[in-house]
């Protein structure tokens, strides 16, 4: 599956919040989806292979990518959320209350390679693991030796403090420590 990145945002004077693809993201997707129809319906109307089979590729690109997304949105006044998981023709579309969600982690997953690379994940668990976990937002860092792991993890901080007082919910900060991904469900407490 493409994992493509989410971003928490705001909308409607905080009446909603919502962790889905970048606005760019989505544009993307539906000009991949546009410009590939048009570029093969051209290959076909001119007889060219070429154009043809870019268009269909650059078409499959798109289609992919809509079939690859993924969010979660809440409603703060409801207090209710949406999720929309999985890839496919099919994905898995559930619907909660707040009293389902169990807590909100920042973890820190780090990573040596050439130099010192952290990612933050702020990380969405449900009670009794109803659902499965969720990556909200993620960002990665480069560390200089020496630093501490959390260093950088202070915006993601507030995004998840600021989302679980909304909902009601705690934030855990495990970024102190490396937390490897895939996150093992029985590891986060």
């Amino acid at each position: 599956m493409l994992e493509t990145p989410l971003f928490g945002r705001f909308l409607g004077e905080n009446k909603y919040l919502i962790f889905a693809p970048a606005k760019e993201y989505l544009w993307l997707v539906g000009g991949c989806v546009l410009g590939g129809t048009a570029c093969a319906v051209y290959g076909v109307i001119e007889q060219s292979m070429y154009f043809t089979c870019l268009g269909l590729a650059v078409l499959g690109a798109g289609i992919w990518g809509g079939l690859s997304l993924q969010w979660i949105s809440f409603n703060l006044r409801e207090r209710v959320y949406r999720r929309r998981q999985g890839p496919g023709l099919f994905p898995q579309n559930s619907r909660g209350s707040f009293n389902d969600l169990e807590a909100i982690f920042l973890l820190a997953d780090e990573r040596i390679l050439l130099n010192r690379q952290v990612t933050y994940r702020l990380l969405l668990q449900w009670k009794g693991h109803k659902e499965p976990p969720m990556v909200l937002q993620q960002s990665h860092f480069s560390l200089a030796p020496g630093t501490p792991l959390n260093y950088a993890a202070g915006p993601l901080y507030h995004l998840g403090a600021k989302a679980g007082q909304l909902m009601g919910i705690p934030i855990v900060d495990n970024a102190h420590f490396s937390t490897p991904n895939p996150v093992p469900v029985a590891t986060i407490r």
